[in-house]
């Protein structure tokens, strides 16, 4: 027989919910969490099973499709929304969305079944959270999040209370995005990400916090699991502390890319996560975090060229985050959380352009940071809560590398840049914030976050409000306001004599909208944002062009810069409507549909388009279980067409080079993307043992999505070019004991 246990938690504060309803729907079985919010089933058959759970002046909670098979234990962490007003009754279904992180808005969750049915991820977080509201559609290879019109550098990530600066293989050093995430979607308990509004506990980011929980180790046995697909070969295991008072859990992967499909080029790669959980006692948790991978890819010219692939030449990584996290619940009426983390990465890159054969970029550096992070949450009173906490950072970066000369995606001849420099710093950040709930139906929060860097002397002040009002118990209507700011990236001030004296990048949030619940299934959300940037990084040389927007277009590489100044300055505003529905345990889906405009301000005074700017997107996401062995799901994204720059034709065929139309950046337009990705699962459930066989069919109608045009000698003239998956059939299989 199998088990289900886990825990119930308050979604704001994280404390345990001591005597909360625990109800197995199909089969009539009912329990009460214990003294410390845990639950547990035992004695189940396989199949699959829905849980809900209550507790009184919270709403309930809905989870669907989860499988159980024989001697396994499955693990849940479940997080109840205080309900606003006296009643029962309201639904908060699967808890796939949310409209409050700490009493803010503009928040998305996943659960860890939603996530393992996700289509086309290859088991990676980064493509779940592409269908995420708001998400603009850029490609299929890389999963750069690109929110609101932002840049990829703008988001930040965090693990169990614990920043990563970079979750990725073969990462973008500058960008922080890359082809294949380091954390697999089966070692996620949940994802929560937020795309604007978010509250003061998070700094130095200006579009988004994604809040992964990585999941503990069983706690019932010894358990091993292994799988195999294109990401690469897998194996898990992970059991007990002796003693019952805490588990570990330990995975690696190695990368079967090569051997799998017909890839271009050499791609080398494997990572390691590890985790352990000790209860020193029945209201503090310590836990020991590890997350680290190597990679090394070799592109020939000849193959790059083949390929379309602009760059080519070698790249070898190491990167890793090992840290520790104290979570302690002070006599379940408060909680604090203290982590001290130590991350590191080496770089080696050896690149150049494949047309031209002239070096893009040559870098072996390596970077080291030291961070202490704690945050506080301490009820007051029956209608206050209060929130304060600090962090600092200590990095040591040593720089050494050489930028090419090359024609940026912008029309930039950058000049030939090299830097060898070594940063030691000190970076510091405090906040304080207060949610103040004096009536049922109307929740407010405020806060204010100060940040202070001493590399360059520069300090923010990131005040932040929000408030909410409950007009019945189906229905919400919210508004946000807040400042972020961003500490500039060293690799982007070094590349000036003067990037000390630079101002850092800043954005001002401006949020509303409204959720409404039809009934205990559909959920709708209808949101606008306007986003406003200031002091972002621009070249006075090149007046019409976006600096950071080189990051999305130039494969994550900054071109060399003589004269950098901070008077850059964009918007992106936008309307999203979003929903959930669930028809009973065999039937569920997300669907979301956005309209957003993203410009920035250039030099001569015009407003131009930003690289990330798809203007309409939508994504519609359905699971299927038709009975307890089998799932079926299916994803279909589109994006309107992202804008480029057109070549200077005349001049590009006199010298057969390409020449950008530098006066008109952005004002031409790709064709619209859309791909459907279809993925069916069969549960095979032995005596102690599960067998799970998939297939994903990505591009399902093989539509052929163009990510630029570059300039072709032999035809003397611009080609289309499609870095994006074809039609591909991916055969994967798991197996746990």
């Amino acid at each position: 027989m199998g088990n289900i246990e886990g825990r119930v938690v308050d979604r704001e504060t994280l404390i345990p919910l001591v005597g909360a309803s625990v109800s197995l729907i199909s089969v009539n079985k009912t329990t009460a969490t214990d003294s410390a919010g845990y639950f547990r089933f035992a004695g189940l058959k396989n199949g699959a099973y829905e849980i809900q759970t209550s507790y009184v002046g919270y709403a309930t909670d809905t989870i669907t499709s989860i499988h159980v098979a024989l001697h396994q234990v499955v693990q849940l962490s479940i997080s109840l929304r205080k309900v606003p007003i006296e009643s029962e009754g309201i639904v908060v279904v699967g808890d796939s969305a949310s409209i409050s992180l700490q009493g803010f808005v503009s928040v998305k969750n996943f659960s860890a079944e939603e996530i393992s049915h996700q289509p086309g991820s290859f088991g990676d977080i980064g493509r779940v959270l592409s269908t995420t509201t708001g998400m603009s559609q850029i490609s299929d290879i890389f999963n750069n999040l690109v929110v609101r019109g932002g840049s990829p550098i703008e988001n930040a990530f965090y693990i169990d209370n614990i920043e990563m600066s970079n979750i990725n293989h073969f990462p973008s050093q500058n960008s922080g995005g890359g082809p294949l995430s380091l954390l697999r979607t089966d070692l996620v308990d949940g994802i929560t990400i937020s795309t604007g509004g978010y509250p003061v506990e998070y700094g130095n980011c200006l579009s988004s916090v994604t809040d992964i929980s990585l999941r503990n180790g069983a706690r019932d046995r010894f358990h091993g699991a292994g799988a195999i697909d294109m990401a690469g070969v897998s194996a898990t295991v992970e059991g007990p502390i002796r003693g019952g008072h805490g588990d570990w859990l330990l995975s690696t992967r190695v990368g079967l890319l090569n051997e799998v499909i017909d890839v271009e080029g050499e791609f080398d790669y494997s990572d390691l996560v590890g985790k352990v959980t000790w209860d020193y006692d029945s209201l503090s948790t310590v836990t020991l975090l590890a997350v680290a991978g190597i990679g090394d890819m070799d592109l020939p010219s000849d193959v790059a060229h083949s390929a379309n692939v602009g760059y080519c030449g070698k790249l070898k990584y190491t990167t890793g985050t090992f840290g520790v996290n104290w979570v302690n619940h002070w006599n379940q009426e408060g909680l604090s959380q203290t982590s001290l983390a130590y991350t590191c990465a080496d770089w080696g890159n050896d690149n150049s352009f494949t047309s031209y054969g002239i070096p893009l970029f040559e870098n072996q550096s390596n970077e080291q940071s030291i961070a202490l992070r704690t945050v506080h949450h301490i009820p007051i009173s029956s209608h206050t809560t209060a929130s304060f906490g600090f962090e600092t950072e200590y990095t040591n970066h040593d720089y050494d590398y050489t930028i090419g000369k090359f024609v940026s995606s912008q029309g930039y001849a950058g000049i030939i840049d090299s830097v060898d420099e070594e940063i030691s710093t000190v970076t510091y950040g405090v906040h304080a914030g207060h949610i103040w709930q004096p009536w049922h139906c109307l929740k407010t929060s405020a806060g204010l976050r100060i940040d202070r860097s001493e590399y360059n002397g520069n300090t923010h002040l990131s005040p932040r409000f929000a408030v909410t009002y409950y007009p019945d118990d189906m229905s919400s209507c919210y508004a946000a306001v807040g400042v972020y700011n961003q500490f500039l990236p060293f690799t982007i001030s070094l590349l000036t004599e003067e990037g000390k004296l630079l101002r850092d990048p800043r954005a001002v949030h401006l949020i509303a909208g409204i959720e409404r619940r039809l009934n205990e299934g559909l959920r709708l959300v209808l949101e606008g944002y306007w986003k406003t940037y200031s002091n972002m990084p621009a070249d006075s040389s090149l007046p019409t062009a976006f600096l950071l927007d080189e990051l999305i277009k130039n494969y994550g590489f900054l071109a060399g810069h003589e004269v950098i100044s901070d008077c850059g300055k964009a918007y992106a505003k936008g309307i999203e409507l979003s929903g959930s529905f669930v028809m009973g345990r065999k039937l569920s889906g997300n669907f979301s549909a956005t309209y957003t405009s993203a410009k920035y301000r250039d030099g001569n005074g015009d407003l131009r388009r930003r690289a990330g700017d798809n203007r309409y997107t939508v994504n519609m996401s359905l699971t299927c279980s038709p009975t307890r062995s089998w799932v079926i799901s299916a994803n279909w994204s589109y994006g309107g067409g992202l804008p480029h720059t057109p070549y200077d034709i005349g001049k590009s065929e006199f010298y057969n080079h390409p020449f950008y139309d530098t006066p008109h950046i952005n004002e031409a337009q790709l064709p619209d993307y859309h791909s459907l990705t279809l993925r069916c699962e069969r549960h095979f459930v032995f005596n102690q043992s599960e067998l799970v066989l998939y297939v994903d069919l990505m591009n399902a109608y093989n539509r052929y999505n163009i990510t630029n045009y570059y300039w072709n000698h032999y035809l003397r003239a611009p080609e289309a070019s499609s870095n994006q998956l074809p039609r591909l059939a991916i055969v994967g299989i798991s197996y746990r004991f």
